[in-house]
């Protein structure tokens, strides 16, 4: 028999730690059964999805997830958590938060205007919270 005693393992991997939904099951122990009795790219239904620790898992495991859940939360927390996203689609979130602060970006205080017109020094060092 395996060892199915998750105290001391971290639960809150991937987009397991989202949010600290009741009753969560541990990843571990949904991995194990998904491993058993599912195969690499069929189908697994959760008719309770809960937070989505079953659709995680199994989207990690390469299978498709089907979830249902009669509680509206469960079912944005199970969607998020589990929704796959694209690098184009990050690197697009990226910069549309990014972009509104692009302007308060701090420079050297030697390139500031207040520096060209002979105002005292700052102590501020460069801080460029660009992507690199």
């Amino acid at each position: 028999m395996p060892e199915l005693n998750f105290d001391g393992h971290n639960t809150l991997y991937a987009t397991h730690g989202l949010h600290a939904y009741a009753a969560k099951c541990p990843p571990q122990l949904v991995r194990y059964g998904l491993r058993y009795y599912s195969k690499l790219g069929e189908t697994v239904m959760d008719p309770m999805a809960g937070s989505g620790t079953t659709l995680v898992e199994a989207r990690l495991l390469g299978r498709n997830v089907i979830g249902y859940d009669i509680d509206p939360l469960a079912r944005l927390i199970a969607q998020l958590k589990s929704r796959v996203v694209t690098s184009l689609e990050i690197d697009v979130a990226y910069e549309m938060v990014n972009r509104p602060f692009n302007r308060f970006i701090l420079r050297r205080p030697e390139d500031t205007p207040a520096a060209a017109l002979g105002a005292e020094k700052s102590s501020l060092s460069t801080m460029d919270f660009r992507k690199a």
